[in-house]
């Protein structure tokens, strides 16, 4: 009887304040860690659970140093390990100048979403570092309207197993990307004291989703390192289209992918549209859709910013978003008109 009074009254709370109670329990996670979570990565410290040696059962060793954020990895030779600081938006802290083995590039300052030319702009930087053997990884520092299409982009075109976090607060993205458990992920969003994949990250959903937090002297995780399945080694994107990691696009090439909205589309609209752009991304206002294609060269993709769109949502002709936003299948057909993914069938095994 006391365990279920127990058990309700923890519903009870996770109901009225769900925020609050992941909070609630990352803090409880750093107190006394249970098997079920990866070990709080703490300040000055490393993990001693495996009294044989101090290592971590799974195989990765915490041993970061939250409170300067050094990497203390080590490379071929014991090198230690960088970790490059790539600025496209956001602030500075006064006190990343003494930030140690942490290299700082800026490419912009950019206070509005940055656009599909800016975007291929930090891949190339970002992958250009991942392939170099003297970096542990990328954080990415930008402003709060970029960071759903940074770290859905990078997730896409970075396939790497080195650390890769985007987040508008350079010391907590510093502070995760040299945390051993940040790598084998993807890209990686920090936001607001949570970390989200990049592959799902959803702005407008704070808390959810979440795979760890970060507090002033910890970083925490829910899971074990994985990738979103939309990017996975055996995925489509990965297996089919290891292209879409080609980051050397010129600006003439890009295509023009607009958004519009459901109830604005008419078919006169792509008649109008189809010299201009290269593919449509149309909100649905739910998970279906009265629209209708009659006949059109460009690739028509429905999304919707509430629930996911399937194949039965759309009509025939168009391809449906699933579990993407409007914003992530944006990218996505972006990315892959670039590399000549122009057909329904292929973009329909793209997407998922």
């Amino acid at each position: 009887m006391r365990f279920l009074a127990v058990l309700y009254a923890l519903i009870a709370l996770a109901a009225a304040s769900p925020i609050g109670f992941f909070d609630e329990l990352f803090k409880r996670q750093r107190r006394a860690p249970s098997p079920g979570w990866v070990n709080a990565v703490s300040s000055n410290s490393s993990n001693s659970s495996n009294s044989s040696g101090g290592s971590n059962s799974t195989g990765y060793s915490n041993s970061s140093n939250a409170s300067n954020a050094s990497n203390s990895s080590s490379g071929q030779g014991g090198q230690t390990l960088k970790l490059q600081l790539i600025v496209t938006g956001g602030q500075l802290p006064a006190s990343s100048s003494s930030w140690s083995d942490v290299e700082i590039t800026t490419l912009f300052n950019s206070s509005r979403t940055l656009n599909s030319s800016q975007l291929y702009e930090v891949g190339k930087t970002v992958n250009t570092t991942l392939s170099n053997s003297s970096y542990s990884g990328v954080a990415v520092l930008a402003n709060e309207n970029s960071l759903e299409s940074l770290g859905f982009f990078l997730s896409v075109v970075a396939d790497t197993n080195k650390s890769v976090v985007v987040g508008k607060k350079a010391a907590d993205i510093v502070k995760v990307a040299n945390t051993t458990y940040a790598a084998n992920r993807g890209s990686l969003v920090s936001s607001d004291g949570y970390i989200y994949s990049g592959a799902v990250y959803d702005p407008f959903s704070a808390g959810w989703g979440a795979i760890g937090a970060v507090y002033s002297d910890a970083v925490s995780w829910l899971y074990s390192p994985a990738n979103a399945t939309l990017v996975a080694t055996d995925s489509s994107i990965r297996t089919n289209y290891s292209n879409f990691t080609n980051v050397d696009v010129s600006n003439s090439s890009l295509p023009i992918v607009p958004i519009v909205y459901d109830g604005d589309y008419d078919s006169s609209l792509l008649s109008s549209l189809s010299g201009s752009v290269q593919g449509v991304v149309i909100v649905s206002s739910g998970n279906s859709t009265t629209s209708t294609i009659t006949s059109s060269s460009l690739p028509i993709v429905f999304a919707s910013y509430d629930e996911p769109v399937w194949p039965t949502d759309v009509p025939m002709g168009a391809i449906a978003g699933g579990y993407l936003s409007p914003v992530k299948a944006q990218l996505l057909l972006t990315i892959a008109l670039v590399n000549d993914v122009t057909s329904s069938s292929s973009l329909v095994s793209v997407f998922p």
